[in-house]
């Protein structure tokens, strides 16, 4: 399992030197992003905090993973278009 979090959040891993131990969700930022031109699965992954947890221009499929206190969990740009 991958974890992607705040530099802020505490409750995964090691603390980061300049914690201030309060993650607050994010709008702006983007965690995992797939400008690739090929479909990805993702498994297993944990998203806490993000603006855009997920990004992917192709379907996207996404497998017990979580999304915390995101702004926008997953965000297919194909759609868009």
């Amino acid at each position: 399992m991958a974890v992607f979090t705040s530099k802020d959040d505490n409750s995964v891993g090691e603390t980061i030197a300049g914690s201030n131990n309060n993650p607050v969700k994010s709008t702006v930022n983007k965690y995992l992003r797939n400008g690739g031109s090929q479909a990805n699965s993702y498994k297993y992954l944990r998203f806490a905090y993000a603006g855009t947890g997920l990004e992917d221009q192709y379907m996207i499929d996404v497998w017990h993973s979580q999304f915390l206190n995101c702004t926008t969990a997953v965000y297919n740009t194909k759609m868009i278009q």
